[in-house]
């Protein structure tokens, strides 16, 4: 089983390959070129065409990332692909009527099977699903609510197999994708700046991220040496920063490569270091995955619990549904308790927030709740505090059960 410990891009080349090597880094890398080169020459083509190159393109590179990992052997590939096309016909058979719950729910169940009930090995078998999966279930309500008319048969698997929002997401919409992809407007993506994002990217993952790793959890605490209670503070610090970088930078190289292409993928990231509170992180950190969990879930949740309750616990309400919430992201990164935690620690921080907010509205006027806002010591000491949360949160990512048993052994023996 991949270890959830690692940060996406780490888990991303664990999946590709069990040794991950300078060779195998090299291959990606011309996988990544060879990619830009077909669908770029792909989508210059004229449209009548276009859009069966395209997919060629992301269909023949996915098909070489997956002879990376075990060879010529097309079977596995082959069962991804005829996975999708029965995620295809269950959103143009039932979006639109009674039962298009199940159209919603399809992707999100075999991600569930694949990944908690499954064999290790379907790991390397459906690379990317968890956030196809999730594009693909937010594409059914999409079209449930006529925001986008059903996709044709291309339209679907093109957007499924993008390349750039497979491996690590982000997980950009339909509406976003099919605005860019339908209409190809280069003006939007200046090339300067797309190599400029793919640049600034690299940088973040193979320079910064393997500098910060060296001092994070298993690049310092996990040496065999015995080490003061102050390097564990070093080390959250630098595991948080790395994982920003290595998770933002892989992003920043995806969203620069769909920009190379003429399609727009949505950010994921806005400067989370600056957040003023836990709430206000989550909607800068992973910004796909809140505003899929809210779309998805809070939202109709909330609704529904609201409507059925007294007006005096819908506040009550919205504070459950918030803990619910980070209860299932905490389950998707991982099964073991650890995740939970992070996942309820995260959860009760943002329900904290909500009725602290709460409080300053109903006891501060609007003149004393504007000075509280913008008071740069106030605010400074709120990113500190946040900062700290998050740093010390991630701690039960970044370790697992047995190495936290190990740091804290090395740490009180010294």
């Amino acid at each position: 089983m991949v270890p959830w410990s690692m940060t996406p891009f780490d888990r991303w080349l664990n999946q590709l390959t069990v040794s991950t090597n300078t060779t195998h880094a090299l291959l990606f890398v011309i996988e990544f070129l060879i990619y830009l080169c077909l669908a770029g020459l792909a989508m210059a083509l004229p449209e009548r065409i276009r859009k069966i190159a395209f997919l060629c393109a992301n269909l023949l590179v996915i098909a070489l990332v997956y002879s990376t990992i075990m060879g010529l052997n097309v079977q596995y590939f082959a069962r991804y692909v005829v996975v999708v096309l029965c995620f295809y016909f269950l959103t143009l058979k039932l979006a639109n009527r009674g039962m298009w719950l199940a159209a919603v729910w399809a992707p999100i169940l075999f991600l569930a099977g694949t990944r908690y009930f499954g064999p290790a090995s379907m790991t390397y078998e459906f690379i990317g699903l968890s956030y196809m999966a999730f594009r693909l279930s937010q594409l059914v309500i999409i079209v449930r609510n006529r925001m986008v008319a059903m996709p044709s048969f291309l339209d679907y698997l093109g957007f499924s197999f993008f390349v750039p929002t497979l491996f690590v997401g982000p997980i950009s919409s339909y509406t976003t994708f099919a605005a860019s992809y339908s209409s190809v407007d280069r003006t939007r993506f200046p090339v300067d700046v797309c190599v400029q994002r793919i640049a600034v990217g690299a940088v973040k993952v193979l320079y910064l991220g393997a500098v910060l790793e060296r001092v994070s959890y298993s690049g310092f605490l996990l040496d065999g040496n015995a080490h003061p209670p102050v390097d564990l503070v070093i080390a959250a610090i630098a595991y948080y920063l790395y994982f920003y970088c290595n998770f933002s930078g892989f992003c920043d190289v995806m969203i620069g490569a769909a920009g190379l292409l003429g399609i727009k993928v949505s950010e994921n990231f806005n400067n989370p270091l600056s957040a003023r509170n836990v709430q206000d992180f989550w909607n800068r950190w992973h910004i796909t995955l809140t505003n899929y969990m809210k779309d998805m879930f809070f939202t109709p949740v909330a609704k529904a619990l609201v409507t059925r309750l007294p007006p005096a616990l819908s506040k009550h309400a919205i504070a459950l549904t918030i803990l619910m919430v980070f209860a299932l992201i905490g389950l998707w990164h991982g099964r073991e308790i650890r995740y939970v935690i992070w996942g309820a620690l995260n959860g009760a921080a943002v329900v904290i927030n909500y009725y602290y907010d709460i409080f300053l509205r109903r006891y501060l006027s609007r003149d004393q709740l504007n000075w509280y806002r913008k008071n740069r010591i106030i605010h400074a000491l709120a990113v500190v505090i946040t900062f700290s949360f998050i740093c010390a949160s991630l701690f039960f990512v970044g370790v697992n059960s047995e190495d936290m048993r190990g740091i804290f052994e090395k740490i009180s023996n010294r």
